[in-house]
């Protein structure tokens, strides 16, 4: 008699009974369609939300659908919305230490994987994130953009005058292998909010686990406040304005000119869904971690089948943004659904200062037939797609294959130039129940 009971309480109360796709009735048993946004919470001392009640007035979050036209963005007439800007380094994790052994240098071995890193462009206003692509950024191209809004779950990749529809589901098979084609998302487990500090600001640090991988999310929590126009010259994160100084100018900002309006409003939600995404956390739906009030501003991501990513952003300053950046999609933008052309590829680092003895030779990397793949060569990172040859001194390197997510697809080599290297098709994802369960029951 107990859960009959139970069950007409809780009909009562919330309108339904747990979902049944989560045993345990927890906050990841939502489903894969549309939902609601929780509210801004209040947080404890440790980042813990307290309470996680739906509130009336929070925006719905919607799927965007494979392929479905928008109308153009009223956000996207003339005139400046103030926001944040971030600039985001993007870098392997868990590269191997340099082979002296083999004759490497180890000072040019770090100074080229520091010109090798990866970046993007965030820019956070009006409830949507904009993220623009820079040299060395997954297998996208140098400028390819991607748009999304905190009340949409998915993302418009944006090219010249196109747009392209990423439900949600397929940014990982985007960013890694440039094709739109949704993955399932899995169970997951959510640790409680740990204390964290990012640029000196205050952040809240979160782990999210599942069948894919471990990711650890440090959030900066913002006030709801007006942000102070570019003039103010705030810059978030440099080290001459003190905490004190920063919130001060944030309480009283300048008076905006007469076409800029202010505020995130709830900006970084789309941004920290995204990067659940990379594990295929079933949080890219909505719900905790992401919440209107907070920013991303790291993270670090251990891949299950082994190899790991950081996403590190290197300063944070207010900024106008010109409406039309933000557009959902752009006005005289227009759907397109062709698959995306060959990609230029990364700019490629002269490796010859690896060793510094031997002549130049040639080495062949290859790649599965339209799978990008990374090379870590001696931790330098190259970007291979198809067949091609780049020039080393003859000795030996070591190689490790990697997705452009620096997932690792087969244990590190040792390559000899002259020579070749060519790359296997994996990793798949996850396909069996037994580390789902884990993920739901606990190791």
């Amino acid at each position: 008699m107990r859960r009959p009971f139970c069950a007409l309480l809780l009909s009562s109360m919330l309108g339904g009974c747990p979902n049944n796709r989560d045993p345990s009735g927890g906050p990841n048993a939502t489903e894969p369609s549309t939902i609601a946004s929780p509210s801004p919470p209040k947080v404890t001392a440790s980042g813990d939300p307290v309470g996680t009640s739906l509130s009336a007035e929070a925006p719905r979050i919607v799927a965007l659908a494979p392929g479905e036209a928008l109308p153009a963005d009223a956000l996207s007439d003339q005139g400046d919305v103030l926001g944040l800007e971030l600039v985001v380094d993007v870098r392997p994790l868990g590269v191997s230490p340099p082979p002296v052994s083999l004759g490497a240098v180890p000072a040019a071995i770090v100074a080229l994987s520091a010109a090798a890193r990866g970046s993007l462009h965030v820019s956070l206003a009006a409830g949507r994130t904009h993220l623009r692509l820079g040299a060395r950024a997954f297998a996208l191209d140098e400028g390819d953009e991607l748009v999304g809004d905190r009340r949409r779950a998915g993302w418009l990749f944006v090219r010249n005058s196109g747009y392209r529809v990423v439900p949600p589901g397929a940014l990982r098979p985007l960013l890694a292998e440039r094709r739109i084609d949704v993955m399932p998302l899995a169970p997951s487990r959510l640790g409680a909010g740990v204390d964290a500090s990012v640029l000196g600001r205050a952040a809240v640090r979160h782990t999210v686990t599942t069948a894919y991988g471990v990711l650890q999310l440090d959030q900066i929590v913002f006030a709801a406040k007006p942000i102070p126009p570019k003039d103010a010259g705030v810059d978030v994160g440099a080290p001459a304005l003190s905490s004190a100084s920063v919130a001060a100018s944030v309480v009283a900002p300048l008076p905006p000119a007469p076409t800029v309006e202010s505020g995130l409003d709830g900006a970084g939600e789309a941004l920290c869904r995204a990067l659940l995404e990379l594990v295929a956390a079933e949080q890219t739906l909505g719900g905790p971690p992401c919440f209107a009030d907070r920013v991303p501003a790291r993270a670090e991501i251990v891949f299950a089948r082994g190899g790991g990513i950081v996403l590190d952003t290197t300063s944070i300053r207010e900024a106008p943004f010109p409406r039309a950046l933000l557009g959902f999609p752009r006005r005289g933008s227009k759907l397109v659904v062709e698959p995306l052309a060959e990609p230029l590829g990364w700019p490629l680092p002269d490796l010859l200062t690896l060793r510094a003895k031997g002549e130049p030779g040639p080495l062949e990397l290859g790649a599965p037939t339209g799978l990008p793949r990374v090379a870590l060569i001696d931790g330098v990172a190259v970007f291979v797609h198809g067949t091609q040859t780049i020039s080393l001194r003859a000795a030996h390197y070591q190689l490790e294959w990697r997705t452009p997510l620096f997932e690792i697809v087969e244990p590190t080599m040792d390559v000899g130039v002259p020579g070749k290297a060519h790359a296997s098709m994996g990793p798949w994802p996850a396909g069996s129940a037994a580390p789902i369960a884990s993920v739901r029951t606990g190791p």
